[in-house]
């Protein structure tokens, strides 16, 4: 077939990657498809790797976390190359550009899975959008095929440990009709071995009589998560369970399982912008299991309050990514015909009246948990934004009312919007006593940023800033109003200053309450910080009324820099100068008591001064306190250019605003100005503790790592993350480049393996985000989503491995000959199995071999399911 030659535009590409993607998901026959790949093969491969990148990680959350990386890229490779194999494509043609692909996808894969990847592709013999369908049927390489079942496990945990080859002569197989059913992804014998293993540990342990104890906690939900990942039904995993009880001397039914099983999983996931888990975990898919099994509407519904009632547990413990892990599975079950929905909503009320109101102000106040906490208020229909307000409206207790506000603000933008609304229908009622209700309303649109305001917002505050009105609605109107740092707050700010200035105010605003409103009215105009309020605050200020200016009303200035602002800047020296003492011939010309009194407020111009950021008007200040040096204006106007040199010497804050930080979790935060700071780190003040400027730091403790390293991925910035122990060390380090990561050191190890070392074994301590840029040009750098679904895959299995094999343990040698878990693993056999030989303990194993912990408790667990060592009891 002669080569085609003929220009390629670029509509074309666009159509033709978007016929991959349905041919990838078996959307199209290869027929349909064969003219859109004869086109891609012209363009360079990369194009198409990127492509089937995008569509693996899409299929990857569309299964759960249930299938192997490896075995999408290897179903992508295999489908293009099914064109040639049905003649549809030259061979001539299409092998150099799979050959190309081959390299690509290997690379791409995580590097516990490439050598299988590897040696799959080379036994197909040549190589190969995002799309939401979920692919039903994959192609698979080796022995590991794909299916449709049960989710049972993360990906990568088909097999026990990373990569394992194929059997020699084996071919990809691929699953079709019924006869796929039969294939799964969980090896079964393997799983059983597993739990057999478990099951006689925990039964030794029982025998000798050995305590309860943190360990003996955790091998026996790793032997439940076992039991449940060996069952292939629901009586499988009764009597699976029946053994756990037996031997273990406690009732454990399926809803204990559930409620033992929450307490392994992890206080983080990985999840998309939308929110949604990328990445179940061995835990998560286990209780998925567990709920997916049975067919009994009354046993589902027990299951569905069983995965309820844990969760608000964990509410009420701070645990708020374990708790939405388990309101994901269980509005998951809620979803199928088996559940009556009015025993479903009676579940939901029940579990909300379960919550704690201490532990919902605590997390309500928690900025780098919002995203995931709004998504368990939402499964409560009491805790949406329309059932808090339900609530809120005409509650009386105040530390009740502050709880259901701060929960409003939570929910962000939806709850604004709705508070708007709520305010315009009981505007329009004009009652006289819903005063309360109305500030309430207004507290969550000062709270909630937005991008910005619409028109309705000041129609309403114009009104509520009344002074007709009750005078705490007014201040929280005011408020409200410099909160939105809108030029359209101006006029308002300014019609409400100029009648308490005039008189023209009712009785209320008269005294010392009309005295805090106008300096609170000249704060709101300060704080909008616009051009126009800072203008209309200086002009109220100089004007006079009866003879005397409201010079005080200028101290809120200092909060803002003039420095674009020279017109004013002149006035407000012009006006000093004209207020100061005129000598001729060495005398004081005398002045009007109302010129005295005006001379007494040059301090507050001196003072409004103080946050602008010019040399200049420092000096002038500085001339200002030695001309008239010994009174009053000298003092001040002496420190106030002291503030504005020191200002100078440092520079402008960099972290982002508070409103910016609220709502950095949130998906509106793209829209605002890029931060620098994930929520919920403090900034760095004084000396930093090692070296570099650093941006941020935190406790370890509040915000883990996997929620970390995602928020500088989306960040995007440039630096590097310092992690240090409870003593304070550094123990490791993982540099970022626009988001990815491009250095990473813990003890011996480099690159993702110190990445994956971090992720399996979680320590105590704080960490330190330093700025810096000077990476090097060819430094290769990694995708942190790839990096970190690695690694927890690895915390995973990491843990089910310990169970395994303790730390402490051991080993015997039997006489049963090892085997590797695959080629990868060619390097580390001998010093592993030296380290067996010379009597070591599996943790001082670790220590001794320069790989992550995870690649060698796998080694030395697979010996133990193989009989080739034993652990003693």
């Amino acid at each position: 077939m002669r080569e085609d030659s003929t220009p390629i535009r670029e509509q074309q590409v666009r159509e033709a990657m978007s016929e991959l993607e349905l041919y990838l998901s078996d959307s199209i026959a290869p027929l349909l498809a064969a003219d859109s790949l004869a086109l891609l093969t012209r363009c360079p491969p990369r194009l198409v790797a990127m492509q089937c990148e995008s569509w693996t990680r899409e299929q990857f959350q569309a299964h759960g976390g249930s299938v192997r990386i490896s075995n999408l890229f290897f179903h992508a490779f295999k489908k293009i190359h099914v064109v040639a194999e049905l003649g549809l494509i030259a061979k001539e043609q299409l092998e150099p550009f799979l050959e190309s692909l081959r390299g690509l996808l290997v690379e791409a894969c995580p590097e516990g899975e490439r050598e299988t990847l590897r040696q799959n592709l080379e036994l197909v013999g040549a190589s190969g959008g995002p799309v939401t369908r979920k692919v039903d049927l994959l192609f698979a390489g080796g022995d590991q095929q794909v299916v449709p079942g049960p989710v049972v496990r993360a990906a990568g945990t088909v097999e026990s440990g990373p990569g394992t080859a194929p059997s020699s002569g084996t071919q990809p197989a691929v699953a079709t009709g019924s006869g796929a059913a039969a294939a799964s992804t969980v090896d079964a014998s393997h799983q059983l071995r597993q739990f057999t293993i478990l099951l006689e540990r925990l039964s030794a342990q029982a025998t000798a009589g050995i305590a309860s104890t943190a360990a003996t906690s955790d091998l026996q939900r790793q032997l439940i998560a076992a039991a449940v990942e060996s069952a292939t039904s629901e009586k499988d995993l009764r009597e699976h369970l029946a053994q756990v009880s037996a031997t273990s001397h406690q009732k454990l039914d399926v809803t204990a399982a559930i409620r033992e099983l929450s307490l392994d999983l992890p206080d983080w996931a990985l999840r998309g912008d939308s929110g949604t888990p990328q990445y179940q975990g061995a835990t998560a898919a286990a209780i998925d299991k567990i709920v997916a099994f049975t067919d009994d509407a009354e046993e589902a519904a027990g299951r569905f309050w069983e995965l309820i009632s844990s969760a608000a547990e964990q509410i009420n413990k701070g645990a708020v990514a374990r708790a939405v892990t388990l309101l994901d599975l269980a509005e998951k079950l809620a979803t199928g015909p088996k559940l009556d929905q009015r025993r479903l909503r009676a579940s939901r009320r029940s579990a909300a009246g379960a919550l704690d109101d201490d532990a919902l102000r605590e997390l309500a106040g928690r900025t780098e948990v919002r995203r995931d906490f709004r998504r368990i208020l939402n499964f409560f229909p009491e805790w949406t934004p329309t059932g808090i307000l339900d609530q809120l409206d005409g509650e009386t207790q105040r530390s009740r009312r502050h709880l259901l506000l701060s929960l409003l603000e939570v929910h962000g933008e939806e709850a604004r919007e709705l508070c708007l609304d709520r305010l315009e229908e009981s505007l329009a009622n004009a009652a006289h006593d819903a005063w309360m209700w109305q500030r309430n309303l207004i507290h969550v649109l000062r709270r909630v940023p937005v991008p910005a305001h619409d028109a309705r917002e000041f129609l309403a505050l114009d009104q509520t800033s009344d002074l007709g009105q009750s005078p705490q609605l007014v201040r929280e109107s005011v408020t409200a109003l410099a909160a939105t740092h809108d030029d359209a707050a101006t006029p308002i700010l300014v019609d409400r200053l100029q009648t308490l200035l005039a008189g023209r105010q009712s009785g209320t605003w008269a005294g010392d309450e009309g005295l805090k409103l106008r300096t609170e009215l000249a704060l709101a105009l300060a704080q909008l910080n616009t051009d126009h309020s800072r203008g209309w605050l200086v002009s109220l200020a100089l004007e006079q009324q009866a003879g005397l200016m409201n010079l005080d009303l200028l101290e809120p200035l200092a909060e803002c820099d003039l420095t674009p602002n020279p017109d004013l800047v002149e006035t407000l020296f012009e006006t000093l100068r004209s207020l100061l003492p005129v000598k001729v011939l060495g005398v004081s010309l005398p002045a009007s008591v109302a010129t005295l009194r005006n001379r007494q407020g040059t301090v507050h111009i001196a003072r409004s001064l103080a946050g602008t950021r010019n040399g200049a008007v420092a000096q002038r200040l500085e001339d200002l306190a030695s001309e008239f040096a010994g009174s009053d204006l000298a003092g001040v106007a002496s420190r106030t250019a002291e503030i504005i040199r020191r200002n100078l010497a440092s520079p402008p804050a960099s972290l982002p605003s508070d409103a910016a930080q609220r709502s950095l979790s949130d998906t509106a935060a793209a829209r605002l100005p890029k931060p620098e700071a994930p929520t919920g780190t403090t900034p760095v003040k004084g000396a930093p503790p090692i070296a570099g400027e650093v941006v941020f730091e935190g406790d370890l403790d509040v915000f883990r790592l996997p929620d970390l390293l995602q928020s500088l991925s989306q960040l995007g910035i440039d630096g590097r993350l310092e992690l240090l122990d409870a003593r304070e060390r550094r123990v490791a380090r993982i540099g970022v480049r626009e988001g990815r990561v491009v250095e990473a050191a813990a003890g011996r190890l480099k690159g993702p393996e110190a990445v994956y070392e971090i992720l399996e074994a979680p320590f105590p301590g704080s960490f330190h985000f330093v700025r810096h840029s000077d990476w090097a040009a060819e430094a290769e750098s990694f995708d942190v989503m790839g990096l970190m679904m690695e690694g927890m895959r690895r915390f995973d299995e990491y843990k089910r491995m310990s169970a395994l094999v303790p730390d402490a343990a051991v080993l015997h040698v039997t006489g049963t000959k090892p085997t590797p878990l695959s080629t990868a693993d060619s390097t580390i056999v001998r010093p592993i199995w030296q380290g067996v030989r010379s009597g070591r303990t599996a943790r001082q194993i670790e220590r001794s071999v320069p790989v992550d912990r995870f690649r060698v408790r796998s080694l030395l667990a697979h010996w133990v399911e193989e009989g080739a060592l034993s652990v003693p009891q």
